[in-house]
């Protein structure tokens, strides 16, 4: 099946449709000041499916600077969710992992994470250690 991204099943409509309804559902709930909860199993599948088809966000030229030479990028949640991302010269890849990394950012939850990484929240207001400049670096080029 056509798919903007590397997974060409049925299935990639669906979960790209249940994240993209999650993310402008929290729009809303922002723009109108309630509270909007995202259940943790939605959230962690969220972050995985934006790591998973952000190489194939092509209408963004930042995106295929991500790369580079074993750097690593830890993603760690309060609820025990962790992501490793390592840099390499033909782009990235990520794995779950709450492996040490030159740089890391902290999150309360999964859903936290989530919606910062889609451009809803600031990175700015997240504990991060290491090399904080990575981190940046990677927002700059992958918030979408």
């Amino acid at each position: 099946m056509w798919a903007w991204g590397g997974d060409r099943h049925v299935r990639f409509w669906s979960r790209r449709q249940l994240h993209e309804t999650v993310v402008h559902h929290a729009d809303a709930a922002l723009a109108l000041g309630v509270t909007f909860d995202i259940p943790e199993d939605v959230a962690v599948d969220g972050v995985e499916e934006f790591l998973d088809i952000l190489p194939y966000a092509r209408w963004r030229p930042e995106v295929r600077e991500l790369t580079g030479d074993g750097e690593t990028i830890s993603w760690r949640t309060g609820s025990g969710a962790a992501w490793l991302i390592t840099l390499g010269p033909e782009g990235f890849a990520y794995e779950r992992s709450a492996a040490r990394a030159s740089a890391t950012l902290h999150a309360d939850t999964a859903a936290e994470l989530l919606l910062l990484i889609w451009h809803r929240g600031e990175l700015e207001r997240q504990r991060m250690d290491g090399e904080t400049k990575l981190l940046r670096w990677w927002a700059d080029h992958s918030m979408i």
